[in-house]
């Protein structure tokens, strides 16, 4: 609440682990993060309250959960998870308008901290993107190999350039800032995951000559070289159009099992070993051939999924992975959708419509080695990361009956379903 104000006493700024966009923060599409703001508001109601996260979190209709299960209504609550596209402002949302503007009227520099799998990332980089630039000039922003609590995500890995403390680069920036009186130039280092390899650029995101686009279609054939019937293939041309068919029960969500917009389920949080494809019939497995080079992935994914439902209204989740050559599956993004608010505007669905939807993750920098495998889970829940869609045409808080959709993932030339990866380009 200082980067705006000018005042002598304010020279600059370390933001740790920080975001001012509370809209992008909270929601996704259509569906609310629970993992990180219904178990906040628990703890933050003003007064105890002993009912059980999961169970808060599933509570339907959701708008009641303070009164019915927490011991008294909180109108901040409400009015949280009453408004999804983040266009209204009233009660507390009023200074979730202003502390979302405050980047951009930034009077000082500032250090951003942040880490991969921190669930303010998207945030804090949206916030840096907003930046004055005479400001951004003199900023530094740093992202590593971390989640919330600088903690290492990558299960099964123990990075070299973990560097698990905001300590030193603080102690750092304000040495530079204050004790010398130093206006500091631009920098900008991150992590890459893969690799295990900090990196510096001039520039967040890669300028447009510096990235191309790599694009994987989601097949409904099987992938042969895979000994898993249930491994469909992910290739670099369209194939046959062709509908893959599932169910998907809210009373049977998908639990998470790795991810980066978590908080409370911190033995979730990260890149976690996967299990097969396979798994779950309501979870849709895609696979690549072996990768022959080592692509670099910087900066933001979005899949592209042509679908249509039983439903008035449902959720579409994603989940990207990387096979690594001796088998092993980690998670590196993921994200979710709903079918009706795809973006900001809200879109009524005709059940059986085939609708076209984007599913945007978060930024990320991670090379794929050479032998590796890309995998794409697609499915509709991925609780508690996600809140769980009803399937109704109800607004999600307002949601209390639920309904099994029949879910159909569409491919091929016409229906061209597909991962869009940002590669990064090699300096000429």
């Amino acid at each position: 609440m200082l980067a705006d104000i000018t005042t002598p006493k304010v020279k600059s700024i370390c933001a740790n682990r920080y975001g001012t966009d509370r809209f992008s923060s909270a929601w996704q599409n259509g569906s609310f993060r629970c993992d990180v703001f219904n178990a906040w508001a628990m703890q933050n109601a003003g007064h105890p309250v002993n009912a059980d996260y999961l169970t808060s979190a599933q509570y339907r209709p959701q708008i009641n959960v303070d009164e019915d299960l927490w011991g008294g209504r909180l109108e901040w609550y409400r009015d949280w998870i009453s408004h999804p596209k983040g266009t209204v402002h009233i009660g507390i949302l009023v200074f979730w308008g202003m502390l979302k503007n405050i980047p951009s009227h930034a009077k000082v520099p500032m250090l951003i901290h942040e880490g991969w799998f921190d669930h303010h990332l998207g945030s804090a980089l949206t916030g840096y993107e907003t930046l004055p630039e005479t400001i951004k000039q003199h900023s530094w922003l740093r992202i590593g190999c971390w989640n919330h609590y600088f903690l290492n995500p990558l299960e099964g890995i123990e990075p070299s350039q973990l560097e698990a403390s905001e300590l030193p680069a603080a102690l750092e920036w304000f040495d530079i800032t204050l004790r010398q009186g130093i206006t500091p130039d631009r920098r900008i280092e991150y992590y890459e995951i893969g690799s295990d390899t900090l990196h510096t650029a001039s520039s967040w995101p890669l300028p447009l000559e510096r990235s191309a686009q790599s694009v994987f279609y989601l097949s409904s054939d099987t992938n042969e070289d895979i000994q898993n019937d249930e491994a469909r293939t992910l290739s670099q041309t369209p194939d046959r159009m062709n509908d893959i068919k599932y169910d998907y029960d809210p009373n049977n969500p998908v639990p998470t099992h790795g991810g980066e917009a978590l908080l409370t389920s911190m033995d979730q949080i990260g890149a976690l070993i996967q299990p097969e494809p396979g798994w779950r019939d309501d979870v849709i497995n895609f696979v690549s051939d072996i990768f022959t080079q080592d692509p670099v992935i910087q900066g933001r994914i979005h899949i592209d999924l042509y679908v249509s439902s039983s439903a008035p209204d449902t959720a579409f989740t994603a989940k990207l992975m990387c096979v690594d050559p001796d088998g092993t599956t980690r998670n590196y993004r993921s994200s979710i959708t709903t079918m009706v608010l795809d973006g900001h505007d809200e879109k009524p669905y005709i059940p059986g419509e085939i609708r076209k939807v984007e599913i945007e993750m978060w930024d990320i920098c991670w090379e794929i080695p050479v032998g590796a495998r890309l995998r794409c889970d697609i499915s509709s829940s991925d609780f508690p990361q996600y809140s769980v869609h009803a399937n109704t045409a109800d607004p999600w808080c307002e949601q209390k009956e639920t309904v099994v959709a029949h879910q159909t993932i569409h491919t091929g030339e016409t229906t061209p379903s597909a991962i869009v990866l940002p590669v990064r380009v090699a300096k000429q």
